[in-house]
């Protein structure tokens, strides 16, 4: 399994890119926590208001979670692989939203976006 993740200031770009579907690729939300909309743009919006309110630059985390090519998991194992991940950047309890993107070949990856701010402290 290969996991990449970077900061990121905006939310116009990368809810673009999760948002993204086309003849090759599908998109699907498969979980949001933290806010109070259920869809990638109102979440991340939450995120982006919650951060206004402090000086962080790059208020969002952005990670990809990528199998192998023979790799399938199950949604089980999927859920402990974004809670383990969560948990050792130490995001638990952060807003977040987790989007699956499907290509054309039915291969699979996730996206978990997380609001850097802890909303208790005001702080990244």
């Amino acid at each position: 399994m290969i996991i990449k993740g970077k900061s990121h200031p905006s939310i116009t770009t990368l809810g673009n890119y999760l948002s993204k579907e086309g003849e090759n690729q599908k998109a699907a939300l498969r979980d949001v926590f933290g806010t109070v909309s259920e869809n990638i743009k109102g979440a991340l919006l939450e995120m982006e208001a919650l951060a206004s309110g402090t000086n962080c630059k790059k208020h969002l985390y952005h990670a990809s979670i990528n199998p192998r090519e023979n790799e399938h998991l199950t949604p089980e194992q999927w859920a402990q692989a974004v809670n383990l991940l969560e948990k050792n950047l130490g995001l638990e309890g952060h807003q977040r939203l987790v989007v699956e993107h499907i290509n054309k070949e039915g291969r699979q990856h996730y996206h978990v976006v997380w609001e850097r701010v802890n909303p208790e402290k005001m702080a990244a």
